[in-house]
């Protein structure tokens, strides 16, 4: 689930062009890599993300910083530091 932002996010590719990306496909597209991120060793969002229970939701702001939000326990989330323009190819 994504809320915050419009209906695409654009992606600069390798070549220097830019595509919009629906931002399903693109949440889908690097959705391993942010929980990956804020699961590893040294992360220090490990401990939060450990209270979010399994496959938690990533909600964009505006600017595209990443939001978690669990899927199995009411009004849990939290807000991290990290940009989704971070995980984009």
């Amino acid at each position: 689930m994504i809320t915050g932002v419009g209906s695409s996010v654009a992606a600069v590719l390798s070549g220097g062009g830019v595509v919009a990306l629906p931002v399903t496909v693109t949440v889908a597209l690097v959705k391993p890599d942010i929980l990956a991120e804020l699961t590893s060793s040294n992360s220090p969002y490990k401990d939060l993300m450990k209270k979010m229970g399994n496959n938690p939701d990533i909600y964009l702001s505006s600017d595209g910083q990443i939001q978690i939000v669990s899927t199995q326990f009411k009004g849990k989330s939290f807000i991290t530091d990290l940009n989704i323009a971070d995980f984009l190819p």
